[in-house]
């Protein structure tokens, strides 16, 4: 049993432990989550508050009475925001946005393409005692068999690079299926395919966050602005290293 920011990992069905690393990033999209919501919440009900006035009530466009009939949302879109964990492996990083952001999430979706790494998903999901009504399950290569889009999507995919496996931790190699930490072509194979298809799944303004090697760098500029996301920030990690990327769908 881990523990992983606020929730509990068990890794039984499919054993990849949570890094340091992650966790950072995660700690963050939570944190970004909290503050844009609680932003947009506010402005919403100061607009509300204003249409409210009997002074401004007289000087109001007609748009003015369609703005007073909006429900109330608590996060981006009616009921909160759609969020996709793709590459889930144990579920940690959307189980963790669950448990810290419950009134603005209205759904995330797990997705991964090994079956074990889904039986995980489950057990996580009931030892965090997390409805599945808030959740889905999703068997996926990529995006295949995927429909509808997202206000955020999170990205942990193997990038270990053939070049760098002398580095790998050695209970990683032991312990750890290859297929959750290697990637091919240079680490950029799962990489590549993801950021091809990513932006046909993401709402305008919606956000990606995708973990990357410290050393790809230059290469995933390279293929961002090949399949052509113009508005991207690479973030580091506690120990100053390029560890994510955030990248913004513009309209």
């Amino acid at each position: 049993m881990e523990k992983f920011l606020n929730i509990k990992i068990n890794l039984s069905q499919f054993y990849v432990l949570p890094r340091a690393e992650t966790k950072f990033w995660v700690k963050k999209v939570i944190k970004e989550i909290k503050q844009t919501t609680n932003n947009r919440r506010l402005t919403t009900n100061n607009k509300q508050q204003a249409l409210q006035s009997p002074v401004l009530e007289k000087q109001l466009p007609p748009m003015a009475e369609k703005e007073r009939q909006k429900p109330k949302v608590s996060g981006v879109g009616v009921g909160g925001l759609l969020v996709f964990d793709l590459f889930s492996g144990t579920g940690f990083i959307g189980i963790a946005i669950l448990k810290d952001c419950p009134e603005f999430c209205r759904r995330v979706d797990f997705g991964d393409i090994d079956k074990k790494a889904l039986q995980q998903i489950k057990i996580n999901l009931k030892l965090n005692k997390i409805s599945l009504k808030r959740v889905k399950i999703i068997q996926t290569d990529i995006f295949s068999g995927i429909k509808g889009k997202y206000d955020l999507i999170l990205a942990n995919p193997p990038y270990v690079a053939k070049e760098r496996l002398g580095e790998v931790q050695l209970s990683v190699k032991k312990y750890e299926p290859k297929t959750a930490w290697y990637g091919k072509k240079g680490g950029l194979f799962y990489i590549e395919k993801f950021l091809s298809k990513a932006k046909n799944f993401l709402k305008e303004n919606g956000i990606i966050y995708l973990e990357i090697d410290t050393q790809q760098k230059k290469y995933i500029e390279n293929l961002l602005r090949r399949y052509e996301y113009p508005k991207f920030t690479f973030g580091k990690d506690q120990f100053g290293k390029y560890r994510w990327v955030k990248i913004i769908k513009t309209p």
